[in-house]
């Protein structure tokens, strides 16, 4: 674009190429006059500038030696109009916001990084199944050794002392009914899960056959235990009016076993039903292609209906 400047007539030295004077605009850059309004010429009179607008490039061709106002009405000089910039086609612009607009839908790109593989689903279940199922063979044997040192410090404790010295009781074995006959069954059940839980292998480690093999023993050891086991509780809370039985009972309690007798002596009714929940457990983490998925099923059809023979025991014994 062209530069404007003002073209101002100076009644002091009659000069009509006026240029803006950088340092001092109101100044005349020729002859330094001051051509504001409130400035006076050299005659003592008041300025009189007569201002027009004029581009720069045309007033250097405006003659010196015109001097009369007239001129000053003179018509600035046309200038060709610049051309427009043709503006770009509508259709290329739309399909250009669309392409935009599409793109930028587009999710950004992730980072490069530490890519992790995933193992497959089927995979983590079956570890953790495995795990699961070695947890519920330690808890079996844990809780197998527990149960058969319980009924031994029965048997040693308060069974044998008393069969030996009846402490004025009258046939303190009735008490105890047939647990050395549980002790003796549980001992060999307990030394078949210790063996098998030497050389654990949870693909190969088979616990189905062994309570396959020991489940004829416990059904009628423990259905005999459990159908005198409220005669039992009975023949006790009599034997207990004697102060020296009484006596005898609260010592070794205090000093030896820190259960009381009744508490060992409802262990054995409690043992089937744990024996039910964690085979029933086992089976539900152990594959369907395992081989010892057909023994532990069986088994646990052998233990629910030992159980629902003691349910039926502890009836009968409560009717008595």
């Amino acid at each position: 674009c062209e530069a404007i400047a003002v073209q101002t007539m100076c009644d002091s030295c009659n000069c009509k190429e006026f240029l803006p004077n950088p340092w001092k605009p109101e100044k005349c850059i020729n002859c330094y006059h001051d051509h504001s309004p409130n400035s006076q010429t050299a005659n003592g009179q008041q300025g009189t500038a007569k201002r027009m607008l004029f581009p720069v490039a045309s007033t250097r061709n405006i003659e010196a030696s015109t001097s009369t106002e007239d001129n000053l009405s003179m018509t600035p000089p046309s200038f060709p109009k610049r051309d427009r910039l043709p503006s770009a086609p509508t259709s290329s612009n739309s399909t250009l916001n669309e392409s935009t607009s599409q793109s930028s839908r587009r999710p950004l790109p992730k980072p490069p990084g530490k890519t992790t593989t995933k193992p497959p689903q089927n995979e983590n279940q079956n570890e953790k199944a495995a795990s699961h199922r070695n947890h519920i063979v330690q808890e079996l044997l844990t809780t197998e050794r527990d149960f058969v040192k319980y009924v031994k410090t029965l048997i040693a404790e308060f069974l044998v002392p008393l069969r030996e010295d009846p402490r004025g009781a009258k046939n303190p074995e009735l008490i105890f009914s047939n647990i050395e006959q549980i002790n003796g069954i549980n001992d060999v059940l307990l030394k078949h899960l210790e063996e098998q839980m030497a050389s654990w292998n949870n693909d190969s480690t088979k616990i189905g056959n062994i309570f396959l093999e020991v489940g004829p023993y416990l059904k009628p050891y423990y259905t005999t235990y459990t159908e005198k086991y409220a005669e039992a509780q009975s023949h006790l809370t009599e034997c207990e009016k004697i102060s020296q039985f009484s006596n005898f009972i609260e010592t070794v309690t205090a000093e030896k076993t820190k259960l009381t007798v009744r508490s060992l002596m409802i262990m054995p009714i409690q043992r089937i039903p744990r024996y039910n929940l964690l085979l029933e457990d086992l089976v539900k983490h152990t594959p369907s292609d395992h081989v010892d998925m057909h023994d532990l099923e069986k088994a646990l059809k052998k233990m629910k209906s030992i159980a629902d023979d003691i349910n039926t025991a502890i009836k009968q014994g409560e009717n008595r």
